[in-house]
């Protein structure tokens, strides 16, 4: 996981000269989705490490709040803010 959090980024750019590269990407990634189910807490927690990395990314780079569909908004699909009670 510590190769795809320092490297990620750099392959994906690699796609657009080496076509086979998305699917090098799915099948590591793949990987470590396999990798996940060992039963072993360490190896978990380090998985786990690298999804919580991943998402964050694939979120920061891909959505911003202003740019949301309003369903997917905070408040609500008509816009109107929810009140707390």
């Amino acid at each position: 996981t510590n190769f795809l959090k320092s490297h990620l980024s750099m392959l994906e750019k690699q796609i657009q000269q080496e076509p086979q590269m998305q699917a090098k990407i799915n099948a590591t990634l793949d990987l470590v989705v396999q990798i996940s189910y060992v039963n072993d807490n360490e190896l978990f927690k380090s998985c786990l490490d690298y999804w919580t990395i991943f998402v964050c990314d694939i979120f920061s780079s891909e959505c911003s709040m202003d740019s949301l569909p309003q369903q997917f908004a905070f408040g609500g699909t008509n816009g109107q803010k929810m009140s707390r009670k």
